[in-house]
Protein backbone atom coordinates (compact mmCIF):
# COMPACT_ATOMS: atom_id res chain seq x y z
CA UNK A 1 0.00 0.00 0.00
CA UNK A 2 1.58 3.21 -1.17
CA UNK A 3 1.29 5.86 1.62
CA UNK A 4 1.13 10.16 1.56
CA UNK A 5 4.62 11.60 0.64
CA UNK A 6 6.26 11.89 3.59
CA UNK A 7 6.23 15.90 4.83
CA UNK A 8 9.91 17.51 3.72
CA UNK A 9 12.29 18.70 6.31
CA UNK A 10 11.31 22.09 7.04
CA UNK A 11 14.52 23.46 6.72
CA UNK A 12 14.69 22.45 3.25
CA UNK A 13 11.23 22.74 2.04
CA UNK A 14 11.00 26.41 0.19
CA UNK A 15 7.29 27.41 1.35
CA UNK A 16 5.02 30.13 -0.26
CA UNK A 17 5.76 31.85 3.27
CA UNK A 18 9.59 32.50 1.73
CA UNK A 19 8.58 33.33 -1.78
CA UNK A 20 6.07 35.92 -0.32
CA UNK A 21 9.29 36.90 1.67
CA UNK A 22 11.26 37.08 -1.34
CA UNK A 23 8.69 39.03 -3.19
CA UNK A 24 8.66 41.93 -0.55
CA UNK A 25 12.66 41.53 0.33
CA UNK A 26 14.24 41.76 -2.90
CA UNK A 27 12.53 45.22 -3.91
CA UNK A 28 13.22 46.50 -0.43
CA UNK A 29 16.88 45.90 -1.41
CA UNK A 30 16.84 46.80 -4.59
CA UNK A 31 14.82 50.11 -2.81
CA UNK A 32 17.64 50.34 -0.29
CA UNK A 33 20.40 50.70 -2.96
CA UNK A 34 18.38 52.77 -4.63
CA UNK A 35 18.17 55.26 -1.87
CA UNK A 36 22.02 54.64 -0.90
CA UNK A 37 22.80 55.65 -4.59
CA UNK A 38 20.02 58.78 -4.27
CA UNK A 39 21.69 60.13 -0.99
CA UNK A 40 25.10 60.06 -2.31
CA UNK A 41 24.19 61.70 -5.05
CA UNK A 42 22.09 64.27 -3.09
CA UNK A 43 25.66 64.49 -0.86
CA UNK A 44 27.89 65.14 -3.51
CA UNK A 45 25.31 67.65 -5.28
CA UNK A 46 25.26 69.36 -1.90
CA UNK A 47 29.15 69.37 -1.24
CA UNK A 48 29.59 70.59 -4.92
CA UNK A 49 27.14 73.58 -3.63
CA UNK A 50 29.10 74.50 -0.62
CA UNK A 51 32.45 74.53 -2.42
CA UNK A 52 31.03 76.55 -5.15
CA UNK A 53 29.47 79.01 -2.82
CA UNK A 54 32.85 79.37 -1.34
CA UNK A 55 34.69 79.99 -4.31
CA UNK A 56 31.82 82.36 -5.30
CA UNK A 57 32.52 84.16 -1.93
CA UNK A 58 35.77 84.37 -2.20
CA UNK A 59 36.09 85.63 -5.49
CA UNK A 60 33.26 88.52 -4.05
CA UNK A 61 35.39 88.92 -1.19
CA UNK A 62 38.51 90.05 -3.55
CA UNK A 63 37.01 92.27 -5.80
CA UNK A 64 34.93 93.66 -2.89
CA UNK A 65 38.77 94.10 -1.07
CA UNK A 66 39.93 95.77 -4.27
CA UNK A 67 37.38 98.26 -4.17
CA UNK A 68 36.96 99.21 -0.82
CA UNK A 69 40.58 100.21 -0.46
CA UNK A 70 40.42 101.92 -3.42
CA UNK A 71 37.25 103.92 -2.06
CA UNK A 72 39.30 104.00 0.99
CA UNK A 73 42.15 105.94 -0.86
CA UNK A 74 39.79 107.87 -2.22
CA UNK A 75 38.18 109.24 0.97
CA UNK A 76 41.95 110.11 2.86
CA UNK A 77 42.44 112.09 -0.17
CA UNK A 78 39.14 113.73 0.34
CA UNK A 79 39.95 114.31 4.00
CA UNK A 80 43.37 115.85 2.61
CA UNK A 81 42.28 118.22 0.36
CA UNK A 82 39.33 119.22 2.15
CA UNK A 83 40.18 118.62 5.69
CA UNK A 84 36.44 117.42 6.70
CA UNK A 85 36.54 114.76 9.40
CA UNK A 86 33.64 112.63 7.69
CA UNK A 87 36.12 112.02 5.32
CA UNK A 88 38.56 110.83 7.62
CA UNK A 89 36.03 108.44 9.78
CA UNK A 90 34.94 107.32 6.15
CA UNK A 91 37.74 105.66 5.24
CA UNK A 92 38.78 104.50 8.64
CA UNK A 93 35.44 102.30 8.43
CA UNK A 94 36.36 101.23 4.62
CA UNK A 95 39.92 100.50 6.41
CA UNK A 96 38.33 98.40 9.16
CA UNK A 97 36.16 96.57 6.96
CA UNK A 98 38.91 95.95 5.03
CA UNK A 99 40.56 94.18 7.58
CA UNK A 100 37.61 92.16 8.53
CA UNK A 101 37.24 90.54 4.56
CA UNK A 102 40.91 89.86 4.94
CA UNK A 103 39.83 88.13 7.97
CA UNK A 104 37.42 85.99 5.98
CA UNK A 105 39.86 85.56 3.16
CA UNK A 106 42.61 84.30 5.84
CA UNK A 107 39.94 81.06 6.19
CA UNK A 108 38.55 80.82 2.54
CA UNK A 109 41.84 81.25 0.58
CA UNK A 110 44.51 78.01 0.04
CA UNK A 111 47.38 78.64 2.46
CA UNK A 112 49.78 78.50 -0.22
CA UNK A 113 52.87 80.46 -0.94
CA UNK A 114 51.47 83.21 -3.18
CA UNK A 115 48.02 83.10 -1.11
CA UNK A 116 50.21 84.26 2.14
CA UNK A 117 52.27 86.74 0.24
CA UNK A 118 49.22 88.49 -1.35
CA UNK A 119 47.52 88.76 2.20
CA UNK A 120 50.90 90.23 3.60
CA UNK A 121 50.82 92.67 1.06
CA UNK A 122 47.60 94.06 1.48
CA UNK A 123 47.73 93.43 5.12
CA UNK A 124 50.93 95.95 5.04
CA UNK A 125 49.42 98.20 2.67
CA UNK A 126 46.14 98.30 4.97
CA UNK A 127 48.47 99.20 7.89
CA UNK A 128 50.39 101.57 6.22
CA UNK A 129 47.07 103.69 5.06
CA UNK A 130 45.53 103.60 8.82
CA UNK A 131 48.74 104.72 10.13
CA UNK A 132 48.77 107.88 7.31
CA UNK A 133 44.99 108.71 8.58
CA UNK A 134 46.20 108.38 12.22
CA UNK A 135 49.53 110.12 11.79
CA UNK A 136 48.82 113.65 12.55
CA UNK A 137 45.29 114.51 11.98
CA UNK A 138 45.14 117.12 9.39
CA UNK A 139 47.89 118.34 7.94
CA UNK A 140 48.59 122.27 8.00
CA UNK A 141 50.69 124.19 5.13
CA UNK A 142 50.79 123.72 1.48
CA UNK A 143 54.10 121.35 2.08
CA UNK A 144 52.48 119.08 4.25
CA UNK A 145 49.65 118.54 1.91
CA UNK A 146 51.74 117.93 -0.81
CA UNK A 147 53.67 115.06 1.22
CA UNK A 148 50.72 113.87 2.30
CA UNK A 149 49.10 113.37 -1.27
CA UNK A 150 52.31 111.92 -2.58
CA UNK A 151 52.07 109.12 0.29
CA UNK A 152 48.55 108.60 -0.62
CA UNK A 153 49.29 108.04 -3.99
CA UNK A 154 52.26 105.72 -3.41
CA UNK A 155 49.88 103.80 -1.32
CA UNK A 156 47.19 103.51 -4.57
CA UNK A 157 50.50 102.88 -6.82
CA UNK A 158 51.06 99.84 -4.01
CA UNK A 159 47.43 99.09 -4.34
CA UNK A 160 47.74 98.71 -8.09
CA UNK A 161 51.03 96.78 -8.08
CA UNK A 162 49.36 94.28 -5.74
CA UNK A 163 46.70 93.48 -7.73
CA UNK A 164 47.20 94.74 -11.17
CA UNK A 165 50.88 94.08 -12.30
CA UNK A 166 51.71 90.89 -9.64
CA UNK A 167 51.25 87.74 -12.02
CA UNK A 168 50.26 85.97 -8.63
CA UNK A 169 47.50 87.27 -8.02
CA UNK A 170 45.91 87.38 -11.16
CA UNK A 171 47.09 83.50 -11.46
CA UNK A 172 44.99 82.88 -8.04
CA UNK A 173 41.58 85.32 -9.77
CA UNK A 174 41.76 83.38 -12.81
CA UNK A 175 42.39 80.35 -10.88
CA UNK A 176 39.34 80.80 -8.46
CA UNK A 177 37.29 81.62 -11.93
CA UNK A 178 38.49 78.78 -13.45
CA UNK A 179 37.46 76.20 -10.31
CA UNK A 180 34.32 78.27 -9.93
CA UNK A 181 33.48 77.29 -13.58
CA UNK A 182 34.21 73.71 -12.80
CA UNK A 183 32.10 73.52 -9.75
CA UNK A 184 28.85 75.01 -11.74
CA UNK A 185 28.96 72.45 -14.23
CA UNK A 186 29.63 69.56 -11.81
CA UNK A 187 26.91 70.80 -9.76
CA UNK A 188 24.90 70.65 -13.22
CA UNK A 189 25.90 67.26 -13.78
CA UNK A 190 25.20 66.11 -9.96
CA UNK A 191 21.90 67.65 -10.11
CA UNK A 192 20.43 65.56 -13.39
CA UNK A 193 22.37 62.60 -11.99
CA UNK A 194 20.34 62.81 -8.92
CA UNK A 195 16.98 63.66 -10.91
CA UNK A 196 18.19 60.41 -13.35
CA UNK A 197 18.40 58.63 -10.11
CA UNK A 198 14.91 59.53 -9.10
CA UNK A 199 13.19 58.84 -11.86
CA UNK A 200 14.64 55.61 -12.98
CA UNK A 201 14.92 54.20 -9.73
CA UNK A 202 11.21 54.78 -9.48
CA UNK A 203 10.38 53.26 -12.89
CA UNK A 204 12.79 50.61 -12.42
CA UNK A 205 11.66 49.83 -8.86
CA UNK A 206 8.13 49.80 -10.17
CA UNK A 207 8.90 47.11 -12.69
CA UNK A 208 10.51 44.99 -10.71
CA UNK A 209 7.77 44.81 -8.33
CA UNK A 210 5.34 44.55 -11.32
CA UNK A 211 7.59 42.14 -12.80
CA UNK A 212 7.55 39.36 -9.62
CA UNK A 213 4.20 39.87 -8.68
CA UNK A 214 2.84 38.86 -12.47
CA UNK A 215 5.61 36.23 -11.97
CA UNK A 216 4.72 34.77 -8.54
CA UNK A 217 0.96 35.19 -9.15
CA UNK A 218 1.46 33.19 -12.83
CA UNK A 219 3.25 30.67 -10.95
CA UNK A 220 0.40 30.21 -8.20
CA UNK A 221 -2.63 30.09 -10.29
CA UNK A 222 -0.71 28.24 -13.30
CA UNK A 223 -0.42 25.29 -9.97
CA UNK A 224 -3.79 26.16 -8.70
CA UNK A 225 -4.95 25.76 -11.78
CA UNK A 226 -3.62 21.99 -12.07
CA UNK A 227 -4.41 21.06 -8.78
CA UNK A 228 -8.28 22.13 -10.06
CA UNK A 229 -8.15 19.81 -12.90
CA UNK A 230 -6.60 17.14 -10.88
CA UNK A 231 -9.24 17.39 -8.18
CA UNK A 232 -12.21 17.53 -10.76
CA UNK A 233 -10.01 14.70 -12.75
CA UNK A 234 -9.73 12.33 -9.43
CA UNK A 235 -13.37 11.40 -8.97
CA UNK A 236 -13.82 10.26 -12.88
CA UNK A 237 -10.77 8.03 -13.00
CA UNK A 238 -8.91 10.40 -15.16
CA UNK A 239 -5.20 10.01 -15.60
CA UNK A 240 -4.12 13.43 -13.46
CA UNK A 241 -1.25 16.14 -14.75
CA UNK A 242 1.96 15.45 -14.79
CA UNK A 243 3.43 16.40 -11.12
CA UNK A 244 4.83 20.19 -11.14
CA UNK A 245 8.52 20.88 -10.03
CA UNK A 246 8.66 22.84 -6.59
CA UNK A 247 8.92 22.16 -2.69
CA UNK A 248 6.35 24.91 -1.27
CA UNK A 249 2.93 23.24 -0.29
CA UNK A 250 1.31 23.46 -3.50
CA UNK A 251 4.02 20.90 -4.58
CA UNK A 252 3.31 18.70 -1.59
CA UNK A 253 -0.44 19.15 -2.30
CA UNK A 254 0.08 17.87 -6.31
CA UNK A 255 2.64 15.13 -4.71
CA UNK A 256 -0.21 13.86 -2.14
CA UNK A 257 -2.97 13.81 -4.79
CA UNK A 258 -0.76 11.89 -7.06
CA UNK A 259 -0.42 9.28 -3.99
CA UNK A 260 -4.18 9.50 -3.42
CA UNK A 261 -5.05 9.05 -6.69
CA UNK A 262 -2.92 5.85 -7.26
CA UNK A 263 -4.29 4.70 -4.03
CA UNK A 264 -8.10 5.09 -5.37
CA UNK A 265 -7.41 3.78 -8.85
CA UNK A 266 -6.91 0.59 -6.74
CA UNK A 267 -9.64 0.30 -4.47
CA UNK A 268 -11.55 1.09 -7.48
CA UNK A 269 -10.01 -1.27 -9.60
CA UNK A 270 -10.64 -4.02 -6.70
CA UNK A 271 -14.29 -2.85 -5.98
CA UNK A 272 -15.02 -2.97 -9.97
CA UNK A 273 -13.39 -6.89 -9.40
CA UNK A 274 -15.56 -7.32 -6.70
CA UNK A 275 -18.32 -6.21 -8.07
CA UNK A 276 -18.76 -8.09 -11.40
CA UNK A 277 -17.99 -11.24 -9.17
CA UNK A 278 -20.99 -10.59 -6.90
CA UNK A 279 -23.04 -9.73 -9.67
CA UNK A 280 -21.83 -12.86 -11.56
CA UNK A 281 -22.23 -15.59 -8.68
CA UNK A 282 -25.50 -13.47 -7.76
CA UNK A 283 -26.83 -13.72 -11.40
CA UNK A 284 -26.18 -17.92 -11.79
CA UNK A 285 -28.31 -18.72 -9.09
CA UNK A 286 -31.13 -16.22 -9.65
CA UNK A 287 -31.34 -17.11 -13.66
CA UNK A 288 -31.09 -20.73 -12.75
CA UNK A 289 -34.00 -20.15 -10.12
CA UNK A 290 -36.06 -18.69 -12.87
CA UNK A 291 -35.76 -21.33 -15.31
CA UNK A 292 -36.40 -23.67 -12.86
CA UNK A 293 -40.06 -21.64 -11.65
CA UNK A 294 -40.60 -21.08 -15.42
CA UNK A 295 -40.74 -25.08 -16.04
CA UNK A 296 -42.88 -25.08 -12.60
CA UNK A 297 -45.54 -23.27 -14.19
CA UNK A 298 -46.22 -25.78 -17.30
CA UNK A 299 -48.43 -28.10 -15.56
CA UNK A 300 -51.80 -27.61 -15.68
CA UNK A 301 -52.77 -29.14 -12.65
CA UNK A 302 -51.52 -26.21 -10.26
CA UNK A 303 -54.29 -23.98 -8.32
CA UNK A 304 -54.46 -20.82 -8.25
CA UNK A 305 -52.39 -19.91 -5.41
CA UNK A 306 -49.70 -22.05 -6.32
CA UNK A 307 -49.41 -20.05 -9.52
CA UNK A 308 -49.39 -16.79 -8.21
CA UNK A 309 -46.88 -17.54 -5.70
CA UNK A 310 -44.50 -18.72 -8.78
CA UNK A 311 -45.43 -15.35 -10.37
CA UNK A 312 -44.67 -13.01 -7.01
CA UNK A 313 -41.57 -15.16 -6.42
CA UNK A 314 -40.41 -14.68 -10.46
CA UNK A 315 -41.11 -11.34 -10.25
CA UNK A 316 -38.97 -10.46 -7.05
CA UNK A 317 -35.88 -12.52 -9.12
CA UNK A 318 -37.04 -10.36 -11.94
CA UNK A 319 -36.36 -7.23 -9.73
CA UNK A 320 -33.32 -8.63 -7.84
CA UNK A 321 -31.44 -9.20 -11.77
CA UNK A 322 -32.52 -5.54 -12.40
CA UNK A 323 -30.69 -4.72 -9.25
CA UNK A 324 -27.77 -6.38 -10.09
CA UNK A 325 -27.98 -5.04 -13.68
CA UNK A 326 -28.25 -1.11 -12.33
CA UNK A 327 -25.84 -1.75 -10.14
CA UNK A 328 -23.45 -2.82 -12.47
CA UNK A 329 -24.36 0.82 -15.02
CA UNK A 330 -23.63 2.26 -12.02
CA UNK A 331 -20.13 0.96 -11.54
CA UNK A 332 -19.52 1.48 -14.78
CA UNK A 333 -20.89 4.98 -15.37
CA UNK A 334 -18.72 6.04 -12.51
CA UNK A 335 -15.38 4.44 -13.71
CA UNK A 336 -16.07 5.62 -16.94
CA UNK A 337 -15.92 1.98 -18.89
CA UNK A 338 -19.19 2.27 -20.33
CA UNK A 339 -18.53 2.99 -23.68
CA UNK A 340 -20.69 5.83 -25.43
CA UNK A 341 -21.24 5.80 -29.27
CA UNK A 342 -22.45 9.06 -30.17
CA UNK A 343 -24.02 10.27 -33.28
CA UNK A 344 -26.39 12.74 -34.95
CA UNK A 345 -29.96 11.26 -34.44
CA UNK A 346 -33.22 12.74 -34.68
CA UNK A 347 -34.65 14.09 -30.90
CA UNK A 348 -38.23 13.62 -31.92
CA UNK A 349 -37.65 10.12 -32.42
CA UNK A 350 -35.69 8.60 -29.93
CA UNK A 351 -38.86 10.57 -27.71
CA UNK A 352 -41.36 8.08 -29.97
CA UNK A 353 -39.01 5.23 -29.44
CA UNK A 354 -39.48 6.08 -25.27
CA UNK A 355 -42.82 6.71 -25.68
CA UNK A 356 -43.84 3.80 -27.84
CA UNK A 357 -42.15 1.71 -25.46
CA UNK A 358 -44.31 2.82 -22.43
CA UNK A 359 -47.63 3.22 -24.07
CA UNK A 360 -49.29 0.70 -22.29
CA UNK A 361 -48.28 1.65 -19.31
CA UNK A 362 -49.75 4.90 -19.92
CA UNK A 363 -53.05 3.34 -21.54
CA UNK A 364 -53.68 1.86 -18.23
CA UNK A 365 -54.24 4.84 -16.42
CA UNK A 366 -55.89 6.47 -19.20
CA UNK A 367 -52.50 9.21 -19.10
CA UNK A 368 -51.64 11.46 -22.91
CA UNK A 369 -48.11 11.65 -23.29
CA UNK A 370 -47.71 14.40 -25.51
CA UNK A 371 -44.81 14.80 -27.83
CA UNK A 372 -43.94 18.44 -28.35
CA UNK A 373 -39.95 17.93 -29.81
CA UNK A 374 -38.89 18.55 -33.30
CA UNK A 375 -36.86 16.62 -35.88
CA UNK A 376 -33.67 18.69 -34.88
CA UNK A 377 -30.61 16.30 -34.75
CA UNK A 378 -28.46 15.52 -31.42
CA UNK A 379 -25.35 13.80 -30.83
CA UNK A 380 -26.33 11.13 -28.47
CA UNK A 381 -25.49 7.65 -28.01
CA UNK A 382 -28.98 6.93 -28.94
CA UNK A 383 -30.27 3.66 -26.70
CA UNK A 384 -28.38 5.22 -23.43
CA UNK A 385 -30.58 8.53 -24.08
CA UNK A 386 -33.53 6.41 -24.70
CA UNK A 387 -33.00 4.72 -21.41
CA UNK A 388 -32.88 8.68 -19.72
CA UNK A 389 -36.17 9.28 -21.48
CA UNK A 390 -37.91 5.61 -19.82
CA UNK A 391 -36.84 6.63 -16.72
CA UNK A 392 -38.40 10.35 -16.74
CA UNK A 393 -41.41 8.88 -17.92
CA UNK A 394 -42.15 5.57 -16.07
CA UNK A 395 -41.58 8.14 -13.00
CA UNK A 396 -43.85 10.38 -14.22
CA UNK A 397 -46.59 7.95 -15.43
CA UNK A 398 -46.44 5.84 -11.66
CA UNK A 399 -46.43 9.47 -9.66
CA UNK A 400 -49.23 11.45 -12.07
CA UNK A 401 -52.73 10.99 -11.22
CA UNK A 402 -55.47 9.47 -14.44
CA UNK A 403 -56.40 11.03 -17.09
CA UNK A 404 -53.48 13.08 -16.94
CA UNK A 405 -51.44 14.70 -19.34
CA UNK A 406 -47.76 14.47 -19.43
CA UNK A 407 -45.20 16.96 -21.93
CA UNK A 408 -41.78 16.37 -23.33
CA UNK A 409 -40.79 19.72 -24.97
CA UNK A 410 -37.49 20.64 -26.25
CA UNK A 411 -35.69 23.78 -25.88
CA UNK A 412 -32.35 24.96 -28.17
CA UNK A 413 -29.92 26.48 -25.08
CA UNK A 414 -26.62 27.82 -27.35
CA UNK A 415 -24.80 25.00 -28.22
CA UNK A 416 -27.40 22.47 -25.94
CA UNK A 417 -31.09 21.08 -26.11
CA UNK A 418 -32.96 20.99 -22.87
CA UNK A 419 -35.40 17.93 -23.40
CA UNK A 420 -38.16 18.57 -20.56
CA UNK A 421 -40.50 15.89 -19.01
CA UNK A 422 -43.38 17.72 -17.26
CA UNK A 423 -45.95 15.84 -15.46
CA UNK A 424 -49.11 16.80 -13.58
CA UNK A 425 -48.22 14.65 -9.87
CA UNK A 426 -47.89 15.07 -7.06
CA UNK A 427 -44.26 17.24 -6.75
CA UNK A 428 -41.76 17.04 -4.57
CA UNK A 429 -40.70 18.84 -1.54
CA UNK A 430 -37.20 20.85 -1.27
CA UNK A 431 -35.53 17.82 0.83
CA UNK A 432 -36.40 15.54 -2.17
CA UNK A 433 -35.71 17.84 -5.00
CA UNK A 434 -32.34 18.39 -4.02
CA UNK A 435 -31.36 14.32 -3.91
CA UNK A 436 -33.98 12.86 -6.19
CA UNK A 437 -30.64 12.49 -8.40
CA UNK A 438 -28.47 10.81 -5.89
CA UNK A 439 -28.31 6.76 -5.62
CA UNK A 440 -30.65 5.09 -3.73
CA UNK A 441 -32.36 7.69 -2.54
CA UNK A 442 -36.17 7.64 -2.60
CA UNK A 443 -38.89 10.16 -2.07
CA UNK A 444 -41.24 9.16 0.24
CA UNK A 445 -44.32 10.59 -1.99
CA UNK A 446 -46.23 7.43 -2.67
CA UNK A 447 -44.87 3.99 -0.33
CA UNK A 448 -46.51 1.86 -2.44
CA UNK A 449 -44.51 2.81 -5.63
CA UNK A 450 -41.23 0.56 -4.86
CA UNK A 451 -37.79 0.26 -6.34
CA UNK A 452 -34.35 0.98 -5.42
CA UNK A 453 -33.78 4.74 -5.85
CA UNK A 454 -31.15 4.42 -8.52
CA UNK A 455 -32.94 5.08 -11.54
CA UNK A 456 -32.27 8.49 -11.56
CA UNK A 457 -29.00 7.94 -9.98
CA UNK A 458 -27.76 6.56 -13.75
CA UNK A 459 -29.78 9.16 -15.97
CA UNK A 460 -27.73 11.96 -14.30
CA UNK A 461 -24.58 9.52 -15.13
CA UNK A 462 -25.50 9.04 -18.33
CA UNK A 463 -26.23 12.39 -19.48
CA UNK A 464 -22.85 13.84 -17.61
CA UNK A 465 -20.78 11.50 -19.73
CA UNK A 466 -22.48 13.12 -22.79
CA UNK A 467 -21.10 16.41 -21.46
CA UNK A 468 -24.81 17.30 -19.89
CA UNK A 469 -26.31 18.14 -16.69
CA UNK A 470 -29.52 17.18 -15.40
CA UNK A 471 -32.31 19.15 -13.00
CA UNK A 472 -35.72 19.20 -11.84
CA UNK A 473 -38.35 21.67 -11.16
CA UNK A 474 -41.06 20.61 -8.84
CA UNK A 475 -43.34 21.75 -5.45
CA UNK A 476 -45.60 19.29 -3.86
CA UNK A 477 -48.92 19.26 -5.48
CA UNK A 478 -47.97 21.41 -8.76
CA UNK A 479 -46.15 18.43 -10.66
CA UNK A 480 -42.53 18.29 -11.33
CA UNK A 481 -41.00 19.07 -14.49
CA UNK A 482 -37.48 17.01 -15.30
CA UNK A 483 -34.90 17.98 -17.39
CA UNK A 484 -31.27 17.10 -18.99
CA UNK A 485 -29.29 18.36 -21.90
CA UNK A 486 -27.18 16.95 -24.44
CA UNK A 487 -24.64 18.42 -27.76
CA UNK A 488 -27.34 19.61 -30.56
CA UNK A 489 -25.56 18.00 -33.80
CA UNK A 490 -23.16 20.11 -35.74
Amino acid sequence: MTSLPKKRKRLARVSLLHKALVLVLVPFAVNSIWIALLFSALDRTQQLVVSEQKLARTIDRLNAMNSIFYDALSEIYSYALLGRQEYRDSAIKKLTELRTIMSELNSLLDDSKETRTFLADVDLLTNRAMQQVNSEGMPGPREEVKSFLSKVSGLRRMLHVIYHDNASVKNLLADYKHRLSDLERSEARSRQTTQNLSVYGLAANFLLALVMVLWFIRDLSRRLTVLVDNASRLPKRQPLNDKFSGSDELSYLDESMHAASEELIRAWNHRDSLVAMVAHDLRSPLNSCEISLQLMEFPANLDEDTAAQIRTVRSNIHRLLGLISDLLTVNNLEGSTLAIQKSPQPLNEIVESAILALQSLADAKQIVIDNETGAELVDVDKERIVQVLLNYLSNAIKFSPKKSTIQIIAERQYEKIMISVKDQGIGLNDLERNRVFDKFFQAKTDESVKGFGLGLAICKLIVETHGGSVGVESAPGRGSRFWFTVDAAK
